[in-house]
């Protein structure tokens, strides 16, 4: 690739950087302000959780799967960083976008699997009736950032080829 599709590659990776941060931005402090209550004009904010499982998730679940997807942004801003830098198959971007892939995973694995475990380990309406609160996005984002794993094994062998091409010229 010629130096100017490397110049858009690193314009486009230092856009989405700034896109990232401002998701990271704004999810933490929507969720913060969630979270703690905060009063805005005549509304509070409020996070969705309750004991009832098949209802939503509890509020821990939740405060711990947003910290993943936090830490899985902030691999991306740090992937894209490096990019926009120029290392588009450097070891440190393709362990950022696995670590981006692992994070992502993890979250959506502690979304779908805590309730999961909560309704089987706790109080049941009855002896024969066991609701379980299987939530398919989430199934669904483990299966995708199975696939960025993938991705992240395409990058490497990019890589690869990047080096075997710099050494033949």
């Amino acid at each position: 690739m010629g130096d100017m599709g490397h110049d858009r590659i690193r314009r486009l990776a230092m856009r989405l950087l700034l896109l990232v941060w401002a998701v990271i931005a704004g999810t933490a402090a929507v969720y913060l302000a969630a979270r703690i209550g905060t009063q805005v004009g005549d509304t509070r904010l409020v996070t969705i959780g309750t004991s009832d499982p098949a209802v939503a998730s509890p509020l821990w679940v939740q405060d711990v799967s947003i910290a993943l997807v936090l830490l899985a942004l902030w691999q991306l801003a740090d992937m894209l960083r490096l990019v926009g830098r120029g290392d588009h198959f450097s070891p440190a971007a393709i362990r950022r976008f696995r670590g981006f892939a692992l994070f992502l995973f993890i979250a959506s694995a502690v979304m779908f699997l805590a309730p999961l475990v909560i309704a089987v380990a706790g109080d049941h309406p009855g002896p024969e009736q066991l609701r379980l609160p299987v939530k398919l996005r989430e199934l669904l984002t483990m299966l995708v950032t199975g696939a960025l794993f993938l991705v992240a094994r395409l990058l490497e062998e990019a890589r690869q080829i990047d080096s075997d091409l710099k050494e033949i010229v």
